[in-house]
């Protein structure tokens, strides 16, 4: 993936995170953000707290603000 098409990914990401109160739009969206992680992700490259990290954010995202 080319560093373009991740900064237009990552931006219409926030985008959709930011401008909904929907807590399932914003599921949706971490969903797709750990599963390009996942999928980008190297044996050894220590994403693990990375990811450990992005849930907790997302789910106090989610969660928090209603």
């Amino acid at each position: 993936m080319s560093t373009r098409a991740l900064a237009a990914w990552s931006a219409s990401g926030l985008v959709i995170a930011l401008s909904t109160s929907n807590p399932v739009y914003r599921a949706v969206v971490l969903l797709c953000a750990l599963n390009l992680l996942l999928a980008r992700g190297r044996r050894g490259s220590g994403t693990r707290i990375l990811l450990v990290g992005i849930g907790i954010a997302g789910l106090i995202a989610t969660l928090g603000r209603e």
